[in-house]
């Protein structure tokens, strides 16, 4: 999956349902954009209609509200997702779960993970809750 640079919050929600999420940073030109997702077989989530016209494995995404875009990407993606909370939001890398060294801080959670891109950390918390809900709340009812 490519997500555009016009729908960054986006990329993290997808990245948190599992999936493997190329977002450019900085001014990448539609066309790299586009090698790069052709080469890897990616289908690119995009605002820029003159994007979605050059690549035939692209969605254009009409919304401007990220409940709505969430909505939409479920509505095509809902019965492939599996993996949830598996990618880092932030950097795309696996998170894999910390067996040993976990901070003090942290030695009440029972699941921690690290990021093995940026090592940045993760734990099933409250927030973790919310997310999981916003999501299922998201999807149609009966699936």
């Amino acid at each position: 999956m490519t997500v555009d640079q016009m729908l960054g919050k986006l990329a993290r929600w997808i990245r948190l349902m599992g999936y493997d999420v190329y977002y450019p940073s900085g001014t990448v030109p539609d066309d790299e954009i586009i090698t790069k997702s052709r080469s890897e077989g990616r289908i690119i989530i995009t605002r820029d209609y003159g994007m979605y016209q050059k690549y035939p494995m692209s969605i254009f995404e009409p919304y401007d509200d990220i409940n709505d875009q969430l909505r939409d990407f479920i509505a095509h993606f809902s019965s492939r997702m599996k993996d949830r909370f598996m990618r880092c939001p932030v950097c795309n890398g696996r998170l894999v779960k910390l067996r040993s060294k976990i901070p003090e801080y942290l030695r009440n959670h029972r699941d921690v993970y690290i990021c093995t891109g940026c090592h940045k950390m993760y734990w099933k918390g409250s927030h973790y809750r919310r997310i999981y809900r916003k999501i299922e709340n998201l999807r149609p009812k009966g699936e």
